[in-house]
């Protein structure tokens, strides 16, 4: 009679384990057939809707996570796992986020690894090693302060969703700066055409944030929801006031222009920490998700005035 060996039996309840976990997070995960590198494909959604990002995770099941430990010494969970370089290189440069959930199947407990935030590929291949090390449950500097030290938990799946579709607006933003530098060398006809590719991604962006109106039927036209501009209001007017602001009182910037990108940074952080105070977001990303909050405000009128008390007036 064929025999069964007993590491298929654990790598399948760490995988039924992991896809329970991730269904748990509103998921739809695929098994993967073929295995090179990947167990599972997870196609997340957002409100009913399918993202165009996706996630990809390879399992790794054991009966005594301990095997894995950092130190025997350490009072915390810390493990790390040996991977061939050729593997890690395969999981850091898809477009999608891949991740590695090292899963305990007695322990019931899994903690999961992001190898784009802790690999060097240059240095990797510079150098011709053959393996890499992944660490679960420390927190790396590369890593977003995962809660839990990394447990993998549908939480931490849910915040790994959104880092996925962040990740893909970082990519689309990417392209349309590139394509916006490339325009601005051409004759003067494409004046006011170079950003439009760029100002449709934020728009997106912006949206799914909930920062703007998902009803607002032109693309590319920005209408920032009342919510959204009662608060960046508040907020302008307790910076020019010299009121506290999170417990803090905020320098009012000379220039008018930085005080009203710092609003809009601070209604977009609060907005995140809402979704998840743990989210990591590409500062690039953030960077240009302000300047388009920014711009879409209407702020700007304020800059023409002359005091604070033209300021509360006009916005009544």
């Amino acid at each position: 009679m064929p025999e069964r060996p007993k590491e298929h039996k654990i790598g399948e309840r760490a995988r039924s384990a992991v896809t329970d976990v991730l269904a748990n997070a509103g998921h739809a995960i695929d098994e993967v057939s073929k295995d090179y590198g990947d167990d599972l494909l997870v196609q997340t959604d957002h409100k009913g809707h399918m993202d165009a990002s996706r996630l990809w995770v390879q399992v790794k099941g054991t009966e005594d996570v301990t095997r894995y430990s950092t130190s025997k010494k350490s009072p915390k969970d810390r493990f790390s796992l040996q991977v061939s370089f050729d593997t890690a290189i395969r999981w850091i440069r898809t477009i999608d986020l891949a991740i590695v959930v090292l899963w305990d199947v007695e322990r019931k407990t899994g903690w999961y690894a992001v190898p784009r935030r802790q690999i060097d590929v240059w240095k990797g291949t510079m150098s011709g090693q053959k393996h890499v090390t992944l660490h679960f449950g420390k927190t790396l500097d590369t890593e977003p302060r995962p809660p839990k030290q990394g447990e993998f938990t549908s939480g931490a799946a849910a915040r790994l969703a959104w880092e996925s579709r962040f990740e893909h607006f970082h990519m689309l933003m990417l392209d349309a700066r590139h394509i916006a530098e490339w325009q601005e060398s051409k004759p003067s006809a494409m004046e006011g055409q170079e950003n439009r590719k760029l100002a449709l991604v934020m728009d997106e962006f912006l949206r799914l944030l909930e920062l703007t109106d998902p009803e607002h039927p032109k693309p590319g036209e920005i209408m920032v929801r009342r919510e959204t501009r009662e608060r960046a209001t508040a907020l302008y007017k307790a910076l020019i006031y010299g009121e506290p602001i999170d417990g803090a009182v905020v320098e009012n910037p000379e220039d008018p222009a930085d005080g009203l990108r710092l609003i809009a940074g601070k209604v977009i952080l609060e907005r995140l920490s809402a979704i998840d105070p743990d989210l990591a977001i590409p500062p690039l990303l953030f960077a240009t998700a302000t300047h388009a909050l920014t711009l879409s405000l209407g702020l700007a009128r304020y800059l023409d005035t002359e005091s604070p008390r033209d300021v509360e007036e006009g916005t009544g």
